[in-house]
């Protein structure tokens, strides 16, 4: 491990003043604009658990820019008792599934496949969207339908777009940015139709692997050892019928957030070594948190960026980079150590424009989330550089 002292952002705090809200044991805090309680009683109806001990909630710190895109405060799962190590939080049956099941073309496979499942799977679920309240999954659509259009970077404004393409690794940019095209250019979706774009979206960003889970995917991601405490189960488990479970990894203080994990979970192999930072930008939106993983695979770089608090006269946070365990997952050369020079070169002489005020054409949320990840990558860049030319050198003298 190499440390790299922290780089922090200054962030306005907003305090947001909460009206009381009388709750009947066993219901869930609801917004004004969600009936959340309907997703749990329609769940529930299905024969799913939803512990009475956790509330769903809007976050109350509107400045917490890592999920609250669009300047509308995301949903969190929080825990309003204490929970216990391995206590049951959810269990959601297959029956509340927006799943494609005998339509799927391949769940696991080639890259055509996965496109023709999330290009069917958008249909179908354009298909409720339409029904309404007349749709069998009536509560959890009118839940999709308040999330807003423009959240992930591929449907973002021209000027956010072309803006975060400066900042994005240049061999990451149309993964990040562009992925949605394929699908225009498929025919999965037809030309300047918002409607079948957001459906793709949400897609995206809703779905695990190629399955729309009601209330799992109102829990945030974190895959931080001390903010994770959560474990989950099987998509699509064994035994005919039964669904996603969560529960409890250690003990859960009342107030605290629960959190899962997008990049780390049972059924989701290899993921490891190619899901990363970039790749949580592009399906969710947002800079996760650290840790961070940031992985080149055509220059086969893999490395992780993570806090290290060291005791020296005081508490001091800074950051370390990791080349993995066992470390030869990645071996620095010559041809590596120069693309990560080369692009640090651009993220450092792009410094001034992320200082300037907003432009005008670029949306708030989009602006906010530039900033992070042109932060987050100066930081994983210089620190993960700063490593290897300790014990390497530079690719100049390799």
């Amino acid at each position: 491990f190499f440390f790299h002292d922290k780089m922090r952002m200054t962030r306005m705090r907003i305090v947001a003043v909460a009206m009381a809200m009388r709750m009947a044991v066993g219901t869930v805090h609801a917004q004004e604009d969600l009936d959340v309680n309907a997703i749990i009683d329609w769940v529930r109806s299905k024969g799913g658990y939803v512990n009475q001990k956790i509330e769903i909630r809007r976050r109350i710190d509107a400045s917490d820019t890592y999920y609250n895109n669009n300047n509308t405060r995301q949903f969190g799962v929080f825990a309003r008792e204490a929970l216990d190590a391995k206590e049951p939080l959810l269990d959601i049956p297959q029956s509340c599934y927006i799943a494609l099941w005998d339509d799927a073309l391949g769940r696991e496979g080639t890259a055509t496949a996965l496109h023709d499942n999330v290009c069917l799977l958008a249909d179908k679920l354009m298909t409720e969207r339409k029904l309404g309240k007349h749709s069998e999954f009536a509560p959890y659509v009118a839940y999709l339908d308040t999330l807003p259009s423009g959240q992930l970077p591929a449907l973002w404004s021209k000027e956010g777009k072309a803006l975060l393409r400066k900042v994005a690794p240049p061999r990451r940019k149309k993964t990040i940015l562009d992925w949605i095209d394929i699908h225009r250019t498929s025919g999965c979706l037809r030309p300047d139709n918002a409607f079948e774009e957001h459906a793709m979206e949400l897609i995206f960003q809703r779905a695990h692997d190629i399955t729309l889970i009601p209330l799992w995917d109102m829990i945030n991601h974190d895959s931080s050892d001390h903010r994770l405490n959560t474990e989950q189960g099987l998509v699509y488990p064994t035994t005919a019928g039964e669904g996603m479970k969560v529960w409890a990894s250690r003990p859960i203080a009342a107030g605290e957030e629960i959190y899962v994990t997008y990049d780390e979970c049972i059924g989701c192999p290899h993921n490891e070594f190619h899901f990363d930072t970039l790749q949580i930008l592009r399906n969710f939106g947002f800079v996760e948190r650290y840790p961070q993983r940031w992985v080149f695979p055509d220059l086969d770089i893999w490395f992780e960026i993570d806090e290290q608090t060291i005791i020296d006269n005081g508490q001091k946070q800074q950051l370390q980079a990791d080349f993995g365990d066992p470390p030869h997952i990645w071996k620095p050369n010559k041809a590596s150590i120069q693309f990560l020079e080369d692009h640090l070169k651009n993220l450092e002489s792009l410094n001034r424009l992320m200082i300037v005020p907003k432009p005008d054409q670029i949306p708030q949320h989009e602006w906010d989330v530039i900033q992070q990840f042109h932060h987050a990558s100066v930081a994983a860049f210089s620190t993960v550089l700063d490593a290897i030319h300790a014990s390497h050198g530079s690719a100049t003298e390799l």
